[in-house]
């Protein structure tokens, strides 16, 4: 095992940048640097949400992510800020506390337009709160967004770095905590997958290929142990 094939088994690199892809355009091409040694690196991107388009709200959020793999968040704040985050393991929506070594967070700076990386610390645990009816959070106060509030709340030092200079917020002149306003938010995912992704082959203790999309195919049944934990414990219909 090594980087080049498997980079998200790392804690995430902070001091390298990515190169652009020919493809890039706008935002993709900002963030592109931030994602070196990850699964995103070298993969074409495209937006999977933008909660103009889609909706503020989890729902929708979930609707169009749940599934999609490896992702990367772009915020903007009405203050002017560029910041989101990058979840190495996407989400599903079950209500897990995920743990992912290589996730961060990370903030554009003003004047050079470069990524200010802030890793998870203390090891992988609970790096990603995915849970249905809520929007994305990175940690349990790292990095907490409410798409219906429109808003964003950061607490650094405890699951994530704080800032190079000992800020315990992503956001300037913000209170630890506080929320800022959001103007925009979109996610991006891959289109492509790499050769490994292609070739993988879950092991007997892993969802098999088509497993997971067959058992929440009932999500939205109202009798709802017929779908997801009827199947996942056993029930019949």
């Amino acid at each position: 095992m090594n980087k080049d094939e498997w980079p998200d088994q790392w804690p995430a690199e902070t001091t390298a940048s990515a190169a652009a892809l020919a493809s890039d355009e706008g935002e993709v091409r900002e963030i592109r640097p931030a994602l070196k040694q990850t699964q995103l690196e070298k993969l074409a991107l495209g937006c999977a949400y933008d909660a103009r388009t889609h909706g503020w709200s989890a729902r929708a959020f979930h609707t169009q992510l749940d599934g999609q793999g490896a992702a990367v968040l772009v915020g903007k704040t009405a203050d002017g800020e560029t910041f989101g985050g990058y979840n190495p393991i996407g989400w599903l929506g079950y209500g897990e506390a995920r743990d992912a070594i290589s996730a961060f967070l990370y903030v554009l700076d003003r004047k050079t337009g470069k990524a200010v990386k802030l890793p998870k610390t203390g090891g992988s645990g609970m790096a990603i709160i995915d849970e249905d009816g809520k929007g994305p959070q990175w940690g349990p106060d790292g990095l907490k967004i409410s798409l219906e509030g429109r808003s964003a709340r950061s607490r650094l030092g405890t699951y994530y770095e704080t800032m190079p200079d000992g800020g315990d917020c992503m956001f300037a002149n913000t209170k630890r905590g506080s929320p800022v306003e959001l103007t925009e938010l979109r996610v991006y995912v891959s289109l492509e997958d790499t050769e490994i992704a292609k070739n993988y082959q879950p092991n007997a203790l892993q969802w098999q290929k088509g497993e997971l999309e067959e058992i929440r195919s009932n999500d939205d049944d109202p009798n709802h142990m017929d779908g997801f934990f009827g199947k996942l414990f056993g029930k019949k219909k």
